[in-house]
């Protein structure tokens, strides 16, 4: 999906978010290829409160034109 997002959208990046308090997210994005690349303190606004989120990009493919 993100080799056809770069090749067919065109697009220039393609980033993944998730809460660091979803266990199971976390899980899924990294069998999906996603390398963690930082936190965003304080971004997400959830039911409970707000959250830190993950912040990954997927390893071979970061920028359109990485090499």
């Amino acid at each position: 999906m993100t080799a056809w997002s770069f090749e067919s959208l065109r697009l220039y990046r393609v980033e993944l978010c998730h809460s660091t308090a979803n266990i199971a997210s976390c899980l899924v994005a990294q069998y999906a290829g996603f390398a963690a690349e930082g936190t965003k303190r304080g971004e997400g606004r959830h039911a409970d409160d707000w959250h830190d989120m993950h912040l990954r990009w997927p390893p071979r493919a970061r920028l359109h034109n990485d090499v």
